[in-house]
């Protein structure tokens, strides 16, 4: 990778030992129902808002009142955290707030595209290189870290730990030419990273996957959300690596930060591929894939803020390269961006989101301490880290 072009920073040998990085007041996009709710239930927090528009309310708030109201819309409104942070957008478009606030929900035209399985065997020789118990050791050791929150110590660590995991396997097997980026994140301590694996036609757009890596604060293992989709990623660019094959497209593994705070870290890492222009056959993004306890399909895939053309070849791929039965696959709506798919999405780039269930019957445990490997159920998540695998290596063309 050209890091002059990218004008980005890769930190070869971070500090660990840092200071907590003070975290400013943020502006976030809230639905407005769920606004309204928090503050009937709770009247002492004052939280300012801006301006409502389309079931949609502008808000300034501090790091507690951002964790006062995702925790609430968890536990109450039974939905995810509920907030899109608008503050990234102020700083990389060079907007006000309101006009950021005003055009956050206009996507681009994205052009509709055709998607064909044309690489089988190539393929399941690289899906043959996933490893279940590979992917649990590593689920295990990632989640060792007492909690991964975005401006602690510990979520800064585990960054730097997902960095170095996957350049060890890319120096174990000779691929001196996997690079890793750190995108800082104006808010927080921990960054995003990102792996790049060069393909021999790096001209054509690339493809994506990708989990966020960060959790609450406390005792927060955070397993299920999201260890195992970020854990799905690197058993995915293992496989790749593995199998000794180059691939046409350039191939992205994006672990990022501060998910649970507006999308924080992809937002960043999306618009700086906006603005560099740099294009994307399709992007994955696996949030949430081990908790099987109320459903009875093996993928439910997210129909918001995702592309019905690559959602639809994903569902051929679990049926073509996983033998998944059709009506083990299902689709749900989150209701609005709830997880990093839609940073891509709002900047034109095609997304797909398979989730672990309905989300009426997702893992309630999400956010507490529960989040454990006790509820895990590894055999449904690693139907996951196949159909990504199967994803990447299908739309990079393998050679």
């Amino acid at each position: 990778m050209n890091l002059m072009k990218w004008g980005l920073l890769i930190l070869l040998f971070p500090i660990l030992s840092v200071a907590k990085a003070k975290v400013e007041d943020g502006y976030f996009a809230v639905k407005t129902k769920h606004l309204d709710n928090f503050r009937a239930t709770y009247q002492s927090v004052s939280v300012k808002e801006l301006k409502r528009d389309g079931g949609y309310s502008l808000v300034r708030l501090n790091n507690q009142q951002i964790m006062q109201i995702t925790t609430h819309i968890h536990q109450l409104e039974h939905n995810c955290g509920g907030l899109i942070d608008l503050s990234v957008d102020v700083k990389a478009k060079r907007l006000s707030i309101f006009s950021v606030f005003d055009s956050f929900m206009d996507v681009p035209a994205i052009p509709e595209k055709a998607f064909t399985l044309d690489d089988k065997a190539k393929v399941l020789e690289v899906v043959n290189h996933l490893s279940k118990t590979e992917y649990e050791k590593t689920l295990r050791a990632f989640t060792s870290f007492p909690n991964r929150y975005a401006n602690g110590a510990h979520g800064y660590e585990a960054a730097y730990w997902l960095r170095d995991t996957a350049l060890k396997y890319a120096n174990d097997l000779g691929r001196k030419d996997v690079k890793a980026t750190a995108f800082q994140t104006p808010r927080y301590q921990q960054p995003s990273i990102l792996i790049t694996v060069p393909g021999t036609k790096p001209s054509l757009p690339g493809v994506l996957i990708g989990g966020h890596m960060d959790s609450y604060s406390g005792n927060k293992p955070a397993v299920d959300d999201d260890a195992s989709g970020t854990i799905a990623a690197m058993e995915t660019l293992r496989a790749v690596l593995a199998s000794g094959k180059r691939f046409e497209r350039n191939i992205f593994i994006a672990f990022y930060a501060a998910e649970e705070w507006g999308l924080h870290g992809s937002k960043v890492m999306a618009n700086e591929f906006k603005r560099q222009n740099i294009q994307l056959e399709g992007i994955m993004q696996l949030d949430m894939i081990a908790y099987s306890q109320k459903t009875n399909k093996h993928f439910t895939f997210v129909r918001d803020f995702t592309n019905d053309g690559l959602t639809n070849f994903t569902k051929t791929l679990a049926m073509e390269y996983l033998n998944t039965p059709e009506d083990k696959i299902g689709d749900t709506v989150c209701g609005y961006g709830c997880s990093d798919h839609a940073s891509w999405h709002r900047n034109g780039y095609r997304a797909v989101t398979p989730f672990e269930a309905h989300f009426d019957g997702m893992n309630d445990d999400l956010h507490t301490s529960r989040d454990t490997m006790a509820l895990a159920d590894i055999d449904h998540a690693f139907r996951f880290v196949q159909l990504g695998t199967a994803f990447i290596a299908e739309l990079a063309n393998p050679q």
